[in-house]
């Protein structure tokens, strides 16, 4: 087993933090370094919910009246 101290640091690109080089911190992608995403964890998630708000169902047109307000 090894111990924090042994394990290299990896900087984030997002957000310029320094994490441990482990897949706690980082996804895993073949292209990386130590096969690690460039981003971590966080500024991954943070950058998809911002790119893809969440998704509601359409609300049904009861009687001709728009439930959610909008034209």
């Amino acid at each position: 087993m090894t111990t924090l101290e042994e394990v290299p640091e990896k900087e984030c690109t997002g957000c310029d933090e320094s994490w441990p080089a482990t897949r706690e911190y980082f996804n895993v992608s073949a292209k990386g370094v130590y096969g690690l995403h460039s981003w971590c964890k966080a500024c991954m998630s943070e950058d998809y919910r911002s790119r893809n708000p969440l998704k509601r169902p359409p609300v049904p047109d009861v009687f001709g009246v728009n439930l959610r307000g909008g034209a």
